[in-house]
């Protein structure tokens, strides 16, 4: 006699946990919307906002990815995201400091900026 009722699947994803790509459109979208907010009502207020999403929008998409596509029991969710966030906290340290000591005002300044910032994310890795 076969049974009518549903077969259940598990599920790769806990119930309640975004996926990686969730994680990025939804930031996507909010960082959009900041920047034409922003851009239309003229706050400044409102930049520390789009630089904050902007700036963390790649680095916790790639976190949630990997959460996603690796099981470790070495690297449980926890272990990842307090080195993620010791490791943004040094990097912005270490762009501070090099910014602070090795630049002066200048156009050429904005761009070494950019390059010391990166260079900082790298070595914190």
């Amino acid at each position: 006699m076969a049974s009518n009722l549903p077969r259940v699947v598990p599920s790769r994803r806990p119930a309640g946990v975004v996926s990686w790509k969730q994680v990025f459109f939804t930031g996507l979208i909010l960082w959009l919307a900041s920047v034409l907010v922003t851009g239309l009502t003229g706050n400044l207020n409102m930049i520390p906002t789009v630089i904050l999403l902007g700036s963390f929008l790649v680095p916790a998409t790639a976190v949630v990815w990997y959460l996603d596509h690796y099981q470790s029991e070495e690297l449980d969710p926890w272990r990842v995201l307090s080195a993620f966030l010791v490791g943004g906290v040094l990097g912005v340290l270490a762009a501070s400091i090099l910014e602070f000591l090795l630049l002066s005002d200048g156009v050429l300044a904005y761009l070494a900026v950019g390059f010391i910032e990166e260079l900082a994310k790298l070595a914190s890795e």
